[in-house]
């Protein structure tokens, strides 16, 4: 393979740059339309073509599509398989140019934070702007046909075997199927997506990821293709006070969500959407609020923050000044000295 000069590289640079600033959309506008980059180095540049076999059966061969020459900028690629729901992975994208081509085996579930992009999925063209939530079903590919600017997005690979469950438990049989194009017209969905997302990539308790990650199959089953029976929190009340009890009795414990769904005697995904529902918050955040209040307790008490952080079952005194001050306002520490 010969070697381009530097002099070639830096011209197809200033010509990506130069296309970029030439017609730059507005991608937080739901119906922002996306211009292929005409005046781009790469404009005549067809990276892929229509996944249909040639004559004599012979698969097509996709070219590598380049990555956009954007000067200071790198791609940052995180990984994370969550030990608390099994059979799911994220990777989480920062500054990525690239033109993605990917085959899923697994369901995808995609919020992007930044994006400016074309995508071709099942045969149709859409773009993808910031907000926007992506669904991929097993056994597809989509791939990229321009990318206008560095996205940042995350993306949740879900097993089969997790959705289906989840559909038989949402009254839905077999498993969930999604109109192919980009769901952009639904902030709390995106909001649960990110949470869940987030929680997950710096690796918070179980209790939480559970919690949203019901929550969010919850949300993504108002947009199947046939639309799932989301529960109601109608006769839940007794089993959400079952799980409110648990909780305040097992404070400082690690309670996973099939524990509290055995308690209450709902479904899991039924208890998170009737105890949200009824409580106005997730298990997880009620547990936290728990804490945090029994702790104020033993503040008053002129215990240190360490020792009420561990006896409240914090990971640690960071995690436990983190929650409080975002419940009470102030710090653990400031708490205990007003007043005196």
């Amino acid at each position: 393979m010969h070697k381009l000069p530097f002099s070639v590289l830096a011209a197809l640079a200033a010509g990506a740059a130069g296309a970029q600033e030439a017609a730059r959309p507005d991608p937080s506008h739901p119906k922002a339309k996306l211009p292929v980059q005409n005046r781009s180095p790469f404009a005549d540049y067809r990276p892929f073509a229509d996944p249909e076999p040639r004559r004599g059966g012979a698969p097509m061969k996709f070219p590598v599509a380049p990555t956009l020459l954007l000067a200071g900028i790198e791609e940052r690629l995180v990984f994370v398989r969550p030990a608390s729901i099994p059979g799911t992975e994220l990777m989480a994208a920062y500054e990525s140019s690239r033109r993605w081509h990917v085959f899923h085996e697994r369901y995808a579930f995609c919020v992007c934070r930044k994006a400016a992009a074309g995508v071709r999925y099942r045969g149709q063209d859409e773009q993808l702007c910031d907000g926007s939530v992506v669904v991929r079903e097993p056994g597809e590919t989509h791939w990229n046909t321009f990318v206008a600017k560095p996205a940042e997005f995350k993306m949740l690979f879900v097993e089969p075997s997790l959705v289906g469950e989840a559909a038989r438990e949402l009254g839905q049989p077999g498993s969930f199927h999604f109109p192919p194009a980009a769901i952009s017209n639904d902030p709390y969905l995106f909001r649960m997506l990110y949470q869940l997302c987030a929680s997950i990539e710096v690796k918070r308790g179980g209790l939480e990821q559970q919690s949203l990650f019901a929550a969010t199959l919850v949300a993504l089953a108002r947009h199947t293709e046939r639309k799932a029976k989301v529960p109601e929190a109608i006769c839940s009340k007794p089993g959400v006070e079952r799980a409110k009890a648990y909780l305040r009795e097992r404070f400082n414990e690690t309670v996973s969500l099939d524990e509290l769904a055995s308690v209450s005697g709902l479904s899991r995904f039924r208890l998170v959407h009737a105890f949200t529902k009824e409580v106005g918050l997730s298990p997880h955040a009620y547990q936290v609020h728990v804490r945090v209040e029994r702790a104020r307790a033993l503040l008053l008490q002129r215990m240190s923050p360490a020792t009420v952080a561990a006896s409240m079952g914090f990971s640690d005194q960071s995690h436990f000044t983190r929650h409080f001050k975002r419940i009470m306002h102030v710090t653990p520490a400031q708490y205990a000295s007003m007043g005196e």
